[in-house]
Formats: C-alpha cells, sequence, structure tokens
C-alpha cells in the first residue's frame, strides 16, 4: 500500500499496519457470513422424507414366514412318512383251494384272489405281493410307496420315466393316461410299452393314494408282436 513505507519508518508503524489487516479480514469474514446465511435462508427442502420406491417392510417379513413355514412343512412330512423298504408280513397268509388262490394281510387291509393257475407270493420285501400265471406272460405286483400329500399323482410319471432311463438295456414309453379307481380310491391307469430285448412288455400301473400312502397295482403283459398281447384276466 502506498501508506505502507511511511509508517514502518515511523516508531509503531508495524503494529499499526497489523491491526489494520486484522480490522479489513474481520470485515471480509462478516461479509462473507452474511452471503452464507442469505444463501441458506433461501433453501426450502420438503416437509416429509420423500417417498420410497423400495417394498413395505411388510411384504419381505411375510415371504420370510412363508418360506420359513413352507420349510417346517417339509421337515414335518418326511417325519411322518412311512417307512416301506420292507413290508410287514408277519400276519399275512395264502390260501389256495378249488376257487383260487387267496391272500390276505390285516396290516395294510388288502385282500386279493386269484385264479388257480396263478402263483402268489408275499416274499419280496418292498412289495406287499406278487402273483405270476403259469405260463409266465403275465404278473401282477402290489406295491405300497411313501408318498407326500404335497405331490400330486402325476409325478408317478415322471418316476416311472426315471427308472426306465436309469435301467440297463431296457427302454419305456408311456402310450396314455386314464382315470381309474382303486378300492374305491379314485387313481390313474398309465399304460407304458416297455422293451426288453427282443421282448416288448405292457406295464398298467393302476395308482391310487390313502393318506401317506402310494399304492401301485401293476400288471406285465407279454406281447407276441406289435398289435396282440395276453391280457392277463
Amino acid at each position: 500500500m502506498f501508506f505502507q513505507a511511511p509508517l514502518k519508518a515511523s516508531p509503531g508503524g508495524g503494529v499499526v499496519i497489523e491491526i489494520i489487516l486484522a480490522v479489513m479480514g474481520a470485515h471480509a469474514y462478516s461479509i462473507a457470513r452474511q452471503s452464507e446465511k442469505q444463501i441458506l435462508a433461501s433453501v426450502r427442502l420438503p416437509a416429509e422424507p420423500a417417498p420410497s420406491n423400495g417394498f413395505p417392510p411388510a411384504i419381505p417379513i411375510g415371504l420370510a414366514a412363508v418360506l420359513a413355514a413352507g420349510y417346517l412343512a417339509l421337515v414335518a412330512v418326511g417325519l411322518h412318512l412311512p417307512d416301506y423298504s420292507r413290508v410287514d408280513q408277519s400276519r399275512a397268509h395264502v390260501v389256495q383251494d378249488s376257487a383260487g388262490v387267496f391272500y390276505q394281510n390285516p396290516e395294510y387291509e388288502v385282500t386279493l384272489r386269484a385264479p388257480s393257475q396263478w402263483t402268489v407270493k408275499n416274499d419280496v420285501p418292498n412289495y406287499i405281493l406278487l402273483a405270476v400265471r403259469s405260463d409266465h406272460a403275465c404278473s401282477v405286483t402290489l406295491q405300497p410307496i411313501a408318498w407326500s400329500p404335497l405331490v400330486g399323482l402325476g409325478s408317478f410319471k415322471g418316476q416311472l420315466a426315471d427308472e426306465h432311463s436309469k435301467a440297463k438295456d431296457l427302454t419305456g414309453v408311456i402310450l396314455d393316461d386314464q382315470p381309474a379307481v382303486l378300492s374305491g380310491l379314485k387313481g390313474r391307469d398309465i399304460r407304458v410299452s416297455v422293451r426288453a430285448g427282443e421282448q416288448r412288455i405292457i406295464e398298467h400301473h393302476i395308482i391310487a393314494r390313502k393318506g401317506m400312502t402310494l399304492y401301485d397295482v401293476s400288471t406285465d403283459e407279454l406281447a407276441r408282436d406289435e398289435g396282440r398281447t395276453n391280457l392277463c384276466f
């Protein structure tokens, strides 16, 4: 500044300069604060928070509760499914008389009567019975299968297809699926064409569910040619 040199030359001039600079700095700070207050006074914010685009909290909580309940239901069903790895034949008996062969198993409330030319066995662990005609061209099996009430009868076709795909030298094709009745229970009659080597077999799986048990009455008929089978009965 134009007056800086004379002030420095005089006694106490440096102090005066420092005071003048301090006053100017304070004045500049005061102007800046007033400008800041004016800018802040012009800002307007919404009275309430802006609405969120996400789900309400109740939705994820509800989904989590549904998933947990479903998991618990699956665990409960799995614990209560019956075990048919070995069918109880302790009270079963097979009687052959002039009218044919009679099988009864009070444990499962199952009875069957077959013609005299049939042989009925109950020594296969996971089957209630196995009946074979004397010419071995036809057989009948009755098998109980543990079946979850959460699974429909339609899944049985997928199970059959999976079994045929895993078997060696065996191919199976589902021909049709029709409504059926088994011992008063509504079920399905699934017809399958099975080829094992040079032989072709027609399988009928008549299935019905009672509680957690799926009953599968299966008949295997040896096909003599593409158009004719040996009827079991």
